[in-house]
C-alpha cells in the first residue's frame, strides 16, 4: 500500500466541468496518484497553489476569468520548479497556445481529446500519455556528488566561448551542433538561441520531441527570438552552416555527404530508444 505522503498531488485546472470529472476519474484509477483539488480557472488555481501545495498541475490553456498561458506565468513568478503540464487541442490554435506554454516555462503538454463525450476515448489518450508524463516528472531526482558540479567561474566561460564567439568554432574539426532535446527542450532551445549573438559557422540540427504541426511553430519561434534561422527540416534539402533545422514530429532526421554537400533524409523508421525523431 502506497503512504500518503508517497502520492503524486496532481491539481486539475479546466474550465469545463466533463473534462475536470475525466481527467479526476483517469487518475484515481492509480493508486501512486492523488487528486487534492480541481480549478475552473487560472484565478483559482493560483489562491489553491499555496493553499494546497501541490507536486503537479495540470493546466488547460483556453477558460475565462485568468486564461492558462497567463496563469502559467503567474505561476512561474511564485514557482520555477513546479510541473505543469499544459492540456491543449491539437489545432493551429492550440498548437500555437502550446509552444508559447512551453517556451515560457511549461514542463509538457497533452493534446486535449477531441470528443469529451466519448469518455472511453479520452480516458485512453490520458492513459497513454498524462499519467506516463506525471509520473516522470514527478519521479524523486538522485543527489548528485557537489564535485561533478560545474563552478558558475566555468559555466560563465564557457557562455563566453560558444555564445559571444560561435564564429570562433574549430570547423576543420567540427562540421555540425547536434542538439537532442525533450521535457522542458522548448525552454531551453529558447536560452540558447537568444544567447547567440551571431550565426554559427555550421549548421545546427535540433530534434525535439511534439508533434509535427509544433515542430514547425517552434522552428518559427526559435527564428523570432535570435539571430540564428530555424526551419522544419525537409526531405532531401541541403543543410547550410549558419542555419538550424529541426526534425519535423514523428521522423528521423539522418544526415549524408553528396560531395561537398550535406543533406538531410527523414524517415519513419522504429524509434530509436523510443524517440522519434532521432
Amino acid at each position: 500500500m502506497i503512504s500518503p505522503k508517497d502520492k503524486i498531488r496532481v491539481l486539475i485546472v479546466d474550465d469545463s466541468a466533463v473534462m475536470r470529472r475525466i481527467i479526476m476519474t483517469t487518475l484515481l484509477r492509480h493508486a501512486d496518484i492523488e487528486v487534492v483539488g480541481t480549478a475552473e480557472d487560472g484565478l483559482e488555481a493560483i489562491e489553491m497553489i499555496g493553499r494546497i501545495k501541490p507536486d503537479l498541475i495540470t493546466l488547460d490553456v483556453e477558460m475565462p476569468k485568468m486564461d492558462g498561458l497567463t496563469a502559467l506565468k503567474e505561476i512561474r513568478k511564485l514557482d520555477r520548479e513546479l510541473p505543469i503540464i499544459m492540456f491543449s487541442s491539437l489545432t493551429q490554435r492550440g498548437g500555437e497556445a502550446t509552444i508559447t506554454a512551453l517556451t515560457n516555462g511549461a514542463s509538457d503538454y497533452v493534446g486535449k481529446p477531441s470528443d469529451k463525450t466519448n469518455m472511453a476515448e479520452a480516458m485512453r489518450v490520458l492513459e497513454d500519455e498524462l499519467i506516463p508524463k506525471i509520473r516522470e516528472l514527478c519521479k524523486p531526482t538522485p543527489v548528485k556528488p557537489s564535485k561533478i558540479i560545474p563552478p558558475k567561474e566555468l559555466i560563465a566561460e564557457v557562455k563566453q566561448q560558444v555564445f559571444a564567439k560561435p564564429s570562433g568554432l574549430p570547423a576543420s574539426r567540427i562540421e555540425a551542433l547536434c542538439i537532442g532535446v525533450s521535457t522542458g527542450g522548448p525552454a531551453a532551445l529558447m536560452e540558447i538561441f537568444e544567447a547567440w549573438k551571431a550565426p554559427l559557422s555550421v549548421p545546427i540540427f535540433i530534434v525535439q520531441h511534439m508533434p509535427p504541426k509544433f515542430t514547425e511553430l517552434l522552428a518559427s519561434r526559435l527564428t523570432s527570438v535570435g539571430v540564428i534561422p530555424v526551419v522544419e527540416a525537409q526531405h532531401g534539402q541541403e543543410a547550410f552552416p549558419g542555419k538550424a533545422y529541426i526534425a519535423p514530429g514523428g521522423k528521423h532526421l539522418e544526415l549524408r555527404k553528396s560531395g561537398a554537400k550535406v543533406v538531410m533524409m527523414l524517415n519513419e523508421d522504429p524509434p530509436e530508444n523510443s524517440c522519434r525523431p532521432a
